[in-house]
């Protein structure tokens, strides 16, 4: 059983709980290649760690008060300096590809938040940890979007 796949190959991590690293290539999205691995590999949920470059990444901070997410976009390529995150499915059963980030730029200047979407500039190394049981999410009402329920199955 490889331990390093890609999107072509994450069928293969298919009864494979073990960790596995899946390697992004420019021009993928970030979100998309994950829910891609997760249905191919049919896996429950997944924990999941990773870095590279990212082209114009989308960037939001989740304001409570307004239940809004508040969105930035930044242009070019940005060093990928983390991304850490969850696999699990909604209440439709869709896959949820949760994301937060820290990105760089060129002068070495930081930015974080919720990453909505961000394409692979040069590379993504990202480390999975996928789980047999089915994470799912629900809505809470305090904040208004649908969170992982230790209690749901």
């Amino acid at each position: 059983m490889a331990s390093v796949v890609d999107t072509k190959t994450c069928g293969q991590m298919k009864d494979h709980y073990s960790p596995f690293l899946i390697i992004l290539k420019h021009g993928e999205y970030l979100h998309d290649a994950l829910s891609m691995c997760m249905q191919k590999a049919k896996f429950g949920g997944a924990s999941f760690t990773g870095l590279g470059a990212l082209k114009d990444p989308v960037i939001a901070y989740f304001n409570l008060s307004t239940k809004q997410y508040e969105k930035k976009t930044f242009s070019g390529i940005y060093e990928l300096i983390s991304a850490n995150g969850t696999m699990s499915r909604n209440s439709k059963n869709e896959i949820v590809v949760h994301v937060h980030t820290a990105i760089g730029d060129r002068d070495h200047n930081v930015f974080g938040g919720h990453l909505v979407s961000g394409m692979i500039g040069v590379t993504g190394e990202i480390t999975v940890i996928p789980f047999r049981e089915t994470i799912m999410r629900s809505m809470d009402d305090f904040c208004g979007l649908e969170l992982i329920n230790p209690a749901k199955k």
